[in-house]
């Protein structure tokens, strides 16, 4: 599977990770890809986990509003500059919208 990883992605995102902090970063390292960008809920639920190839520039942007589960990275790719949003909804707080 990790040959599988390594020649067809080039963004890995996983969601409701349930990660909190004893997971540290170094388990969660796929060859070929750089450290993963990590949002950490609780065991419970919820968790993102955004993995970028090495070869792929990136950085995490910094949220000012922390109420939305979300990820945002800048991705340099071919010349291009790329805002990029890995986020969770989850519909209970739609529904205090609507």
């Amino acid at each position: 599977m990790a040959n599988d990883i390594d020649k067809n992605l080039d963004i890995l995102m996983i969601s409701e990770t349930k990660l909190d902090v004893p997971f540290l970063v170094q388990q969660l390292f796929i060859e070929g890809f750089s450290l993963p960008y990590r949002l950490d809920r609780n065991s419970y639920g919820g968790g993102i986990l955004v993995d970028v190839r090495k070869d792929i520039t990136s950085k995490v942007i910094p949220m000012i509003e922390n109420s939305i589960e979300c990820v945002f990275l800048e991705i340099n790719l071919r010349k291009n500059k790329w805002l990029c949003a890995f986020l969770i909804i989850h519909l209970k707080i739609l529904f205090l919208f609507i």
